[in-house]
Order: structure tokens, then C-alpha cells, then sequence
């Protein structure tokens, strides 16, 4: 089966509320702007007359709508609504009102007001009422969104396209709502708010917030205090404001914020930068700058901002900052009939080209300090891309940025929300182009194309860009099926599926993207949910799985699949244990030995019954596995490798229909069993006649080992025999031996000690005689005094032996002390 449908990732925002809903401004007293023409007219019919806070909004073709000064709200013919008066906003609040589509339903407003003494609110007006000319709706009127509030109020897109973020701020925490479907949401639950203790400097109630028209930054200033403003980041997935940069305009006297306003492009900011706060007055003495941030500029870039320049005009009081539709950024300039203009806003520098007296009025209107907000995503067109093949057109709800391979991607300009004269064009980026509003367009390879849509509108032209991913589909190739043996007879058997049927699934695809996991279900595994760990454990019988080979790339989607199936059987049956290794002692030492190797079947089998299994023998595991060549005399087998080891396999077979096999081994080893040679028995003299004497029994190896010369074999001496063929009690050399004395050798192989040999000798341990002093043997020369006489020595031996035993000794008598030590020529 194969997918090419990707869960959405993002949703990209509905060009519905087109640049058109900004045409016309009114502001001031009775200061008006008509953008309709391609360029801003002074327009002096509207009935609006504030110091600071309004709000102006039009349909998608620039028709004007409604605008309110955040007290009562204005029908397009410039009357106030039946039901427009009372509302909770105050003219002299910064920004007393923002007027906003609801998008979840159509020809509905909010209408979000704000003053000191009601905090936030809304009411809701509905275009379909008073005969198409809009009504606020009755019981829809001043409903409490925040009590505590500064004079601040702002909005967004979500991320989702499908409401708006309604931001305010009471130092020092930023608190987001959302709007849509006929409410602003202020269920705790979904309240979003982000404290920032460093921006508790801005006391000052009055001042401007601003998101940037990607909706990725916000900006805060207050015109109380010097040098209060900040910029921080707002995730408009989520509502959290984070990060904040404090702002300043270097050693400027001109360090009291007020307007603040983004470029088209979301890289600059822009400050109204005032040596003094103004209040409601007309600011004749304030000098007043206006300053550009590079938000991504080099290091200090929040302090050293760039003056514009060319103030050239009427001194004026604190001014609002607002982008147009034409793509400039307008100043109002306090009690003048003249806004100024930075006509190149996303240039950086002064390369953004500030003209002070920018557009005139109409006679006998002027701007005040403020201007109508509006929400920055108008200035920020997208548009929307999905599958064609799960929904009929336009509207599709999983708008997208990736897909898969040869998916045909239905693209949407939002037709239903441009005006009916708008054109649009666009680009693919792979070489071809479409006119039309919701083409659908299937792109030739995997890769990233470039989109460009540009939408004509009137007199105003602007383009939406957005980069779309196609990837690769992989192929699931077939997967054999599994057969396992239910090793250990518990009705289970695991099995690692990613060492085999991984590969048999990816075959010869390359891409390093690929990723495969296995489900239980087919439908879990198209929606990628619950794949099972590996190893697996399966229960007998047959059980079905299902792969998924995903293209990776894109780990968040993981949507480019195609998935295979096949069968895990678990057959009854066992698998054979692994017996101990057996080795012998060489009765020949020749290396070779008859082993039976039935001998371990016993530990093979582990308790299966032996009536339900045949066991062969092989000298290679292929032979094992493939149940050939097994050996025809297992139980009188020669090895064939010399002492070994030799590995033999054994085949352990179910004899039961259906049954299973399996391997396993052991080695088989031959060592060499040494002889214990004879040694002599001897005697030591007891040298102190105290009945011990010291013996280095190490000496004797020589006559136990004679021939041989294996370095492995170990000598030692025992006192019994038990112990010798225990190998234990070994005595240490020298040993001190008491009287006479039998030892038993012990030779064996270190490499297997259970093959040895003994031997027994004795040590005689004799008494050390004693020669006692005699006294001196003199005669008489006989007559012939020839100087001989025969003198019979024997008469000396009592006194030599003394008290000792007459027939334990011999004694002898010699001429020299040389013949006595030498035991020679005695007599």
C-alpha cells in the first residue's frame, strides 16, 4: 500500500484578509487618507474627531466598511450604528480601538477597545445588520476581556490561519487571546500570559505595541519615561512573548517613544522618538526624530539606531507610526494637516527616505497623534497548498508545505477572499507559471521549489512566497515469512524483525532516509501509530505484520511510505540448549580420543521429552541447520582435529507435524595426560637428632617428569594419597619433614588439571651418630724393641659408642682426618 498524503506541518495563513481592508484611514480631527487610487489621497468626510486611538477597516476591494474612535463606531456612510455609541474605549487612549475580522464566521467583527478606567474589551458588529450597513450587536457590547490594562492593543494571525492573537500588556506581563468563532477566548486554560520583569520600565500607560507583520516580533514604548521601549520575540504558534531587547536612541535628546512600526519585510523597526512628552498638546517645542533599528544588525544594534532625517516640517507633537497597503510606513504629525511618509521602509539607513510633510490632508482637517491599526498579517500575504487528492478545491483544511512525490497539490489564493477584479500569477519554480486563482500543480522530481504567488489588487500588487518539499517515495519490497520454534515451550517466541526483514524491505534502495518499523495493523501502520519494539514477542501460531518503509527526510511528517506485509509463524516446538564442552584426558597421548557424543543429549534436550525429538550431529552449522552429513556414529566418534578443540553442531528436530528445528554446540578437546615416574626412595641423617629434618621436595621433579618436556604439566607433593588426587594439601618446598616420611606426587595438565598421574616414594630419616672421646691406647714394644706393636682398636669401640646401641653403628678407624671424613681405608 501506498501513502503520498503528508499530515500537515503548517498552515499557512489565508490570504482572505488581503491589503483591501486597509484603503481607507480616518484619524484625527476629521483627518482622512483614501488609498483606493494607488496613491494616498486626503479624504475630510469622516465624522471621527480623537486625540489618539481609532480604528478604520474596509472590505477585500477597499470599500469602506466602518471606523471607530473606540467610543462610537461609524457605518460607511459616516453615521454612527443604531447601536455604536457607548462602547468602552476613550479617544485619548494610544490605542483605543482595533476593528478585526472573525474568521470563523463571515461578515462579523471584533471590535477591541481599551481605556484606563474599563481595561480591555469587545463588541461584536454584524455587516448583515441595519441593511447591510452594520450594526453592533445588540447584547454583543463592551464584554470584558482584561480589567488591568495600560492603553496598548495589537494582533495577529496564529500560526494556524485560523484566528487572531489579541495582545496586550500591563507591566510587566504580556497577555494573548484568541479570537474567532464569535468570542475572544478568555478561559484561563487558553489565556497566554508571558511576564517580562525587565519591561516593568515601561510605567507609563501611553505608548504604542506593534507585532511585525511576520508575526515574529513585538515592540513596546511608553512616552512617560525616557528611553522606554523593547523588543521582544512572540511565537504566534503558542502567544508567549520572550526575550526582550531594551532600546534606546544612543546620547539623543530625543529618547521619549511613542509610534512604533515594522518594516513590510519584519527586518527594521521604526521609533517616533520625541525630546518631550507632548501630552494631547501640540508639541511646538518637542524636537521629535524618527529612528530606524536593524533588528538583525551587527552588535549594539538596539543602541545605535539610524535617524531618518528630513524633519523639516512644522514642530509636532508624539506620533503613531502605520504601514500602508502601498508598502510605506505614515507618521502623524500632531495638530498639522500632514503625515509624514518613510517611503522605502524596508530599506536600511537612510536609504529609507523620511519626507516629514509626505501627504497633505484635505483643508480644515489635521492629524492628532494617533493612527488606525491594523493587523500586521493584512501586509503579510501567504497562501495555501494541499493535497488535491483529499479534498475538492479551495478551502482544503490540511494546508501543507511538504509532499510526497507525484502528489498534485491543489494550490489556494484564497479567490472567495480577494476582490472580484484581482489577478493573480504564479510562479512554481520549476519552470511554469498559472494564472488562474486555485490551480492544482504537480511538481516533475523530489526537491525544494520556490512558490511564488503575486496578486494584483487595484493599484497595488504584492507577493507571497513559500518554499514547498517533495520527497522521495520509497518502495516496500516483499518480505519472506518468519518462521520461529517456540524455544523454550511457553507458547512465546521473540524475534528481532530490523536483523532480517529490514533489509528485505529496503532491498536495493539507497537513501539513507529510508526508516522501516512494523505494526500489528494496517491501519496503524498508514497513520504511523503504535509500531511495536523489537524484539517482539510472538505467541504461537501465526501473526501477520505490517511494514512501513517512511522517506525520513522530513521526521516531523513521516508521510512518504508505502508498506508491505507478511506472516510471523511460531511453530510448537523447543530449542536445543547449549550442553557443556566435553573434554577428555589422552590415555595414548596422541591427540585423538573415541568420544560419544550422545553423552549429551541429557543437557540438550533440558527436560523435552526425548520421544518428540530427533538429535544429529554435524561437523558445520550449515550441515546442522540443513539437517545433512550428520556424523553416522555419534557415539563412537574420533576427533579429527589433533588435542582440539573441535566444535561439533548438534540438530535438534521436532518429530511432531508442524514442528520446528534448531542448533546448537560444543567443542570436543583431547589433552595430554603425564606420567608420574618412580622416585627412589633415600635417607637424610637426622642432623640434630631431633627427629626433623628439611627436605627440598622440588628437587626430585627432575626424576618425576625423565622425558617430558610439556611446559603445562604442574608438579607437586602431597602427604596423602587422598590429597594428591584431590590436588589438594600441596606442600611448599622446603618442607620440614618429621621422621621418616612417604610423599605422593601429583603431575597433571594445567590446561585440565582432571588429567594426571601419582607416584610414592620415602625419605628414611637415620639418627646422627656420635663419636665419644676415648681415652689414649698405649703398649709396651715388645723384646725385640722394634718400635711396632699390633694394637686391636676394637677395644676402643665401647668407648666411641658410649650409651649408643652397639648394633645401630659400625665403627671404623683411620690414620688421617681426610680418610675419616671421606669414609675411606678405614679399618
Amino acid at each position: 500500500m501506498k501513502k503520498i498524503l503528508l499530515a500537515f506541518l503548517f498552515i499557512l495563513p489565508l490570504l482572505s484578509n488581503a491589503q483591501g481592508e486597509a484603503s481607507w484611514w480616518f484619524f484625527g480631527h476629521n483627518g482622512g487618507v483614501d488609498f483606493n487610487s494607488g496613491v494616498p489621497l486626503g479624504n475630510g468626510s469622516g465624522a471621527l474627531f480623537t486625540f489618539e486611538g481609532c480604528s478604520t477597516i474596509s472590505d477585500e476591494c477597499g470599500n469602506l466598511l466602518m471606523y471607530s474612535d473606540g467610543s462610537t463606531v461609524w457605518n460607511r456612510n459616516h453615521v454612527s450604528m443604531p447601536n455604536g455609541t457607548g462602547l468602552s474605549g476613550n479617544s485619548s487612549s494610544a490605542q483605543s480601538a482595533i476593528i478585526i475580522p472573525d474568521l470563523q464566521v463571515s461578515n462579523v467583527y471584533f471590535v477591541v477597545t481599551i481605556s484606563a478606567g474599563a481595561g480591555l474589551q469587545y463588541s461584536i458588529v454584524n455587516m448583515n445588520l441595519d441593511a447591510g450597513l452594520g450594526d453592533v450587536v445588540p447584547g454583543r457590547k463592551n464584554i470584558q476581556i482584561q480589567q488591568n490594562t495600560q492603553e496598548k492593543v495589537t494582533a495577529s494571525l496564529n500560526a494556524n490561519g485560523d484566528r487572531y492573537w489579541i495582545v496586550t500588556f500591563d507591566d510587566p506581563t504580556y497577555t494573548a487571546y484568541q479570537a474567532g468563532g464569535g468570542l475572544i477566548d478568555t478561559n484561563p486554560a487558553r489565556v497566554v500570559s508571558s511576564t517580562i520583569p525587565v519591561t516593568s520600565a515601561l510605567t507609563d500607560a501611553r505608548g504604542y505595541i506593534r507585532l511585525s507583520p511576520d508575526g515574529s516580533k513585538i515592540a513596546n514604548t511608553s512616552i512617560g519615561s525616557a528611553g522606554s521601549a523593547f523588543l521582544c520575540d512572540f511565537d504566534n504558534s503558542t502567544g508567549v512573548v520572550s526575550n526582550p531587547v531594551t532600546l534606546s536612541n544612543g546620547s539623543s535628546a530625543s529618547n521619549r517613544f511613542y509610534g512604533a512600526e515594522f518594516s513590510p519585510n519584519s527586518q527594521l523597526l521604526y521609533l517616533n522618538a520625541n525630546s518631550q512628552d507632548s501630552g494631547n498638546g501640540c508639541g511646538t517645542s518637542n524636537v521629535r526624530e524618527v529612528i530606524q533599528f536593524n533588528i538583525n544588525g551587527p552588535a549594539g544594534w538596539q543602541s545605535s539606531p539610524v535617524a531618518l532625517g528630513n524633519v523639516t516640517g512644522t514642530a509636532s507633537g508624539r506620533g503613531a507610526l502605520q504601514l500602508g497597503i502601498d508598502g510605506k510606513i505614515y507618521q502623524a504629525r500632531t495638530c498639522l494637516p500632514w503625515l509624514g511618509v518613510i517611503r522605502d521602509p524596508n530599506s536600511l539607513g537612510t536609504g529609507a527616505n523620511y519626507v516629514d510633510d509626505g501627504v497633505a490632508l484635505a483643508a480644515g482637517t489635521t492629524s492628532r497623534e494617533g493612527l488606525p491599526p491594523f493587523i500586521t498579517s493584512f501586509f503579510e500575504p501567504s497562501f495555501l497548498a494541499t493535497d488535491a487528492n483529499m479534498g475538492s478545491g479551495g478551502g482544503n483544511n490540511n494546508p501543507e508545505t511538504d509532499f510526497c512525490d507525484g502528489t498534485p497539490i491543489q494550490f489556494d489564493s484564497s479567490g472567495s477572499g480577494l476582490c472580484a477584479t484581482a489577478t493573480v500569477n504564479w510562479d512554481f519554480g520549476d519552470g511554469t507559471t498559472d494564472n488562474t486563482f486555485n490551480p492544482v500543480h504537480t511538481f516533475p522530481a523530489p526537491g525544494d521549489y520556490t512558490v511564488t504567488l503575486t496578486v494584483t489588487s487595484g493599484f497595488y500588487s504584492n507577493t507571497a512566497v513559500d518554499v514547498i518539499s517533495i520527497y522521495e517515495i520509497p518502495v516496500a519490497n516483499a518480505v519472506n515469512n518468519v518462521f520461529l520454534c517456540d524455544s523454550d515451550m511457553d507458547g512465546t517466541e521473540d524475534r528481532d524483525l530490523s536483523t532480517s526483514e529490514t533489509a528485505q524491505v529496503i532491498g536495493a534502495q539507497t537513501n539513507p532516509n529510508f526508516a522501516v518499523t512494523y505494526y500489528l495493523t494496517q491501519n496503524n501502520a498508514d497513520n504511523n501509530t503504535g509500531a511495536i519494539a523489537l524484539p517482539y514477542t510472538f505467541n504461537v501460531g501465526t501473526t501477520t505484520i505490517y511494514a512501513r518503509i517512511t522517506n525520513d527526510l522530513n521526521a516531523a511528517s513521516r508521510e512518504c511510505y508505502e508498506t508491505t506485509s507478511f506472516d510471523v509463524i511460531v511453530a510448537n516446538g523447543s530449542g536445543a540448549t547449549a550442553p557443556a564442552d566435553l573434554v577428555v584426558c589422552d590415555d595414548d597421548n596422541d591427540g585423538f580420543f573415541t568420544f560419544d557424543l550422545t553423552s549429551v543429549e541429557t543437557e540438550v534436550l533440558n527436560g523435552l521429552p526425548a520421544a518428540q525429538f530427533t538429535i544429529t550431529y554435524h561437523t558445520t552449522l550449515t550441515d546442522a541447520q540443513n539437517g545433512t552429513a550428520d556424523i553416522p556414529n555419534p557415539a563412537s566418534y574420533v576427533n579429527t582435529i589433533a588435542n582440539g578443540p573441535e566444535t561439533i553442531f548438534v540438530r535438534l528436530e521436532d518429530m511432531n507435524p508442524g514442528g520446528c528445528n534448531s542448533t546448537t554446540d560444543f567443542d570436543i578437546s583431547v589433552f595430554d595426560t603425564p606420567t608420574a615416574n618412580v622416585v627412589p626412595d633415600s635417607s637424610l641423617c637426622d642432623t640434630g637428632n631431633d627427629n626433623t629434618e628439611d627436605v627440598t621436595l622440588t628437587s626430585f621433579d627432575a626424576d618425576v617428569l625423565l622425558a617430558q618436556t610439556n611446559t603445562n604439566y604442574v608438579i607437586t607433593y602431597h602427604l596423602t594419597q587422598a590429597d594428591a588426587d584431590a590436588d589438594t594439601g600441596a606442600l611448599t618446598s622446603p618442607h620440614s619433614m618429621v621422621g621418616t616420611t612417604t610423599f605422593y606426587v601429583r603431575i597433571d595438565n594445567s590446561s585440565n588439571e582432571p588429567c594426571y598421574d601419582t607416584s610414592s616414594f620415602t625419605i628414611t630419616l637415620d639418627a646422627q651418630p656420635v663419636a665419644n672421646t676415648v681415652t689414649e691406647y698405649r703398649l709396651c714394644d715388645d723384646v725385640s724393641n722394634n718400635g711396632s706393636e699390633v694394637f686391636d682398636l676394637s677395644t676402643k669401640d665401647i668407648e666411641v659408642l658410649g650409651a649408643q646401641n652397639p648394633a645401630d653403628f659400625n665403627v671404623l678407624y683411620f690414620v688421617s682426618q681426610a680418610d675419616a671424613d671421606a669414609g675411606i681405608a678405614g679399618e
